[in-house]
């Protein structure tokens, strides 16, 4: 019985550690050292684990990266497109729809009390989330400067 608590309790603590040492050497950029970190984790089917080897592929082998246009481009598309057709399938569907909260806030308390009304809580979040994408953009635009 002592065994099985010992397992419960202490194996996800030395899982977690790992996943945390390959975030590590990520950050440093020795990505062979994250792969090999990680394979156990995710051959076990961890999902944090899966998730990282997901993000290195993307982000070493495929080169996908955020660039300044991307900002513009998601932004546009999101208000001028899916913003529209979501509002409208809220509509279509009726009361209990609320996709993006475009129709009423969450019920109990929530971050969404602090904004105005649906749907004008778009024009306070929407500048937020402009923000955060430049934001996440910031490391690559040092980058680029420094490189040229």
């Amino acid at each position: 019985m002592i065994k099985y608590i010992f397992i419960i309790l202490f194996i996800p603590s030395i899982v977690f550690a790992e996943i945390e040492n390959a975030r590590d050497l990520m950050e440093a950029g020795k990505f062979k050292e994250a792969m090999e970190e990680l394979m156990p984790a995710a051959r076990s089917g961890n999902a944090d684990a899966e998730e990282l080897i997901g993000i290195m592929y993307a982000t070493v082998a495929l080169n996908n990266r955020p660039y300044a246009k991307d900002i513009v481009t998601v932004s546009l598309i999101t208000a001028l497109i899916l913003l529209p057709i979501t509002y409208l399938i809220n509509y279509i569907l009726g009361e209990p729809a609320n996709f993006w909260y475009l129709m009423q806030k969450p019920a109990g308390a929530s971050l969404m009390d602090a904004f105005p009304e649906p749907p004008y809580h778009l024009l306070v979040i929407t500048p937020l989330a402009i923000l955060m994408f430049c934001l996440v953009y910031l490391p690559y635009f040092v980058k680029d400067r420094v490189k040229s």
